[in-house]
């Protein structure tokens, strides 16, 4: 039984070529961005390839193939909803801004 969060998530897109262009487009905009500190991402994007026949080759792309799943498939998954609750002040006023009330005193 899979978690209901993830009912949604396909398991495999058979055709990979939409997937390529929607990160690729998504990276040209400056929407998909990975962190520094992710080597392995960047060491595979770079090694990331096509044969002479245009086909992608399928080698050490397992990182690539998991980033276009969640790009064609949780895409809106990741969406925020927006809070409802009341937002509550994050400071707190200790009267230092009073004439009357001065801390070095």
């Amino acid at each position: 039984m899979k978690p209901p969060s993830l009912g949604r998530v396909i398991s495999r897109v058979p055709c990979p070529l939409g997937g390529l262009f929607a990160c690729e487009q998504l990276m040209y905009a400056g929407k998909l961005k990975a962190f520094n500190s992710l080597s392995s991402w960047y060491s595979e994007c770079r090694m990331y390839r096509r044969d002479q026949d245009g086909r992608v080759v399928k080698e050490r792309d397992h990182l690539m193939d998991a980033m276009r799943y969640l790009i064609m498939s949780g895409r809106d998954l990741m969406r925020r909803q927006p809070s409802t609750a009341p937002k509550e002040p994050r400071w707190v006023d200790l009267g230092m801004g009073q004439k009357d009330c001065n801390w070095m005193m």
